[in-house]
């Protein structure tokens, strides 16, 4: 049954980035550092795990540090702390969109953002 979603949390980018070996792989090197990822598509388009987050259109895995849900009203937002890790929060209907797809939302808009105050024009 579908309702309103709220979550608030804290996620900070996992400390490398590889591009050049297949997903399949990252998933295992994840693994071996202690991260639990309960289920994935092979290509990237779907990953569960109650540690990470990956975002596709980035090719870029998050960690949550802090995760809370809580039920209320629609919303979303993010920035971006001193020490690079990123603050959420969001609330939003869970018929039309799920978590992942609306924290992909979210990382690309910021990743947008920052492209721009850095003098960017982030296209991907």
């Amino acid at each position: 049954m579908s309702d309103t979603e709220t979550h608030f949390g804290k996620l900070e980018k996992v400390g490398f980035k590889i591009k050049t070996i297949p997903f399949k792989n990252k998933v295992l090197i994840l693994e071996t550092l202690g991260f639990e990822i309960e289920d994935y598509e092979e290509d990237g388009s779907y990953f569960e795990s109650s540690d990470l987050h990956y975002c596709k259109e980035l090719d870029e895995f998050y960690k949550f540090k802090e995760h809370d849900r809580i039920y209320d009203n629609n919303f979303v937002t993010m920035s971006e702390n001193k020490d690079g890790s990123l603050t959420f929060g969001c609330s939003f209907y869970n018929g039309g969109a799920g978590f992942s797809e609306v924290l992909d939302d979210m990382l690309v808009k910021q990743a947008k953002i920052e492209s721009k105050k850095k003098g960017y024009n982030y296209e991907q």
